[in-house]
């Protein structure tokens, strides 16, 4: 899954969680080259 995490500097940013199913993390995603 991913979360909304906070920074030290207050900024937000998405963070992918760990779980049981790979294909809900952001790694896993395709990347796309152009």
């Amino acid at each position: 899954g991913v979360a909304v995490g906070v920074s030290k500097k207050g900024e937000e940013y998405l963070r992918s969680l760990p779980d049981q199913n790979e294909n809900n993390n952001l790694s896993s995603l395709p990347t796309v080259n152009e």
